[in-house]
Parts: C-alpha cells; sequence; structure tokens
C-alpha cells in the first residue's frame, strides 16, 4: 500500500470532527481545572505549543495526539475511558 493511500484510509477512519471534537474537549477540561496550556504541557512532558495545536485543531493532518498521550490525558484528568475526550 502506497503512503498516500494509508493516509486517506486514516483520515477516513478519523474524520477531522472526530479532532473538533477532541480539540474542544481537551481545552473545556483544561479550563475547568484552571489549568494553562503550559501546566498541561509540563505535565505530558511536551512543549506549550503542541498543547495549543491540539486545542486549536491544528498540525500535521488534524490528527489527534498518539495513543500514548492520549492515555496519560485520561490519566491526568481522571478519566474512566477516552469517551469524554474524543465523542
Amino acid at each position: 500500500m502506497k503512503k498516500r493511500e494509508v493516509k486517506t484510509n486514516l483520515l477516513r477512519r478519523y474524520p477531522i470532527a472526530k479532532t473538533i471534537n477532541f480539540s474542544n474537549n481537551l481545552k473545556r477540561l483544561r479550563e475547568s481545572r484552571n489549568w494553562t496550556q503550559n501546566y498541561l504541557a509540563e505535565q505530558l512532558f511536551v512543549q506549550t505549543n503542541t498543547v495549543s495545536r491540539w486545542e486549536n485543531g491544528k498540525g500535521e493532518h488534524h490528527r489527534l495526539p498518539d495513543l500514548v498521550f492520549l492515555m496519560a490525558l485520561m490519566e491526568i484528568f481522571d478519566l474512566d475511558s477516552l469517551d469524554p475526550l474524543v465523542l
């Protein structure tokens, strides 16, 4: 399978709408705890602009964070599932 086909299949499987939900949900969860983007970035050991891109739905192909970061976000926000982040 060519790289372009893989990219197309991934975009079909994970539409931008899910990224928009994730972006809004991440920002809502962060702000509900009165955390700054910088504070959340420090907890995840990433740069502040990474959190900013996730919250603004920007970045390469509007993708979601890697599974490792999704699991870390679940733990940081004390969530039982990924649903509050991605739905």
